[in-house]
Order: structure tokens, then sequence, then C-alpha cells
């Protein structure tokens, strides 16, 4: 008999239930199915290159197979709505809408925080209160949230001033500059 046109391809067989965070685990990776499917109990089919899920005996999706340990394959298609709208928020983009608020905004690395804080007290003064913390060397997205809710975002800082607002912390254990003459 002539040999068959396709070679032989091993494949794995194993069932899974789908996470709450519509992924399933193979061999230390997660393949993301519809997000319809969680909780549900799914066959896997792997072979070689190939990750194939199937639902009650029928193809839901597959995916390249993946070697990287802990790593994720996530299909856009498969997330919620919700989740898809957070995906579009890139890198990028938080810095599109963080220059559009003021230089001050820009400098937190902290920006989906800082974007509800946006809607509740408009871009002025987040950007003034964002200029104020990095003055007292407050760097986290607290800080401005204590600067807005108490209202010292509407206190100008002075140029002189600025230096002399930073937070000095006093403690028995921390040596000021005097210590060192």
């Amino acid at each position: 008999m002539p040999l068959p046109r396709q070679a032989f391809e091993h494949l794995e067989f194993k069932v899974a239930r789908v996470s709450i965070d519509y992924h399933i685990r193979f061999s230390d990776h997660f393949y993301s199915v519809p997000h319809q499917l969680v909780k549900e109990e799914v066959e896997i089919r792997a072979s070689h290159h190939t990750i194939q899920i199937l639902y009650k005996g029928k193809p839901v999706t597959s995916h390249v197979r993946q070697y990287a340990s802990g790593g994720f394959t996530t299909r856009p298609e498969h997330m919620p709505t919700a989740h898809q709208k957070q995906q579009q928020w890139t890198p990028g983009r938080l810095k599109d809408w963080a220059q559009k608020l003021g230089p001050d905004v820009l400098e937190y690395r902290a920006c989906l925080g800082l974007l509800n804080m946006e809607r509740d007290y408009g871009a002025q003064r987040l950007n003034a209160a964002c200029h104020r913390a990095m003055n007292c060397g407050g760097r986290r997205v607290g800080n401005v949230r204590s600067i807005l809710q108490t209202g010292l975002d509407k206190v100008p800082l002075t140029p002189e001033k600025e230096q002399e607002t930073r937070v000095t912390v006093s403690h028995e254990n921390i040596r000021g500059a005097d210590f060192f003459h």
C-alpha cells in the first residue's frame, strides 16, 4: 500500500475546566476560550503545533501551540466586552491622554488610577494636584487623591515656596544635614 499523504501526528488529549479568567491550562501555558464557557468542562486536543479546544464534542477554538511556561495566549474575541475595552488602553494611548491633561499628569506612571479622578475633578485640578504632589515628594495616586480631596490643588505654589513644601519626616533614627558637618 502507498504511504499516507499526511505524516502521522501524535495527539495528546486532556479534559479541563475553563477558569474564571476564560483560559484553560495545558502544559504550563494558558489558552483562551470564549468567555461564555467559564466553569464549563472542555476537551483539549494538542498536537506538536496546534491546541484545539472542543465543547461537547464540537470545536470552539484553536491556537498555535506555545511552549513558554506560564504564558498566556488570548484572543480578543474570547474576552467579555468590558475586558476588550480595557485592552484598548495601551501605554501609548495612556501617555497621549495624560499629555492632553497636562505635563504634570504625564509624569505619573499610574495613569489608569488618575483617569477616574479626571472625571471627578477635571483636567486642570488634576494637573495642579499632580504638580503639587511631585513637589512634595508624593509619587503615588493616593497622594494626588488626598490633595484633590482636601483642595490643596487650589492653593498656588510659588517658586520659592515649592522647596519648603516638601514633606520631612522627623524620627530619632534619621540624621539630618547637620550630622555630616
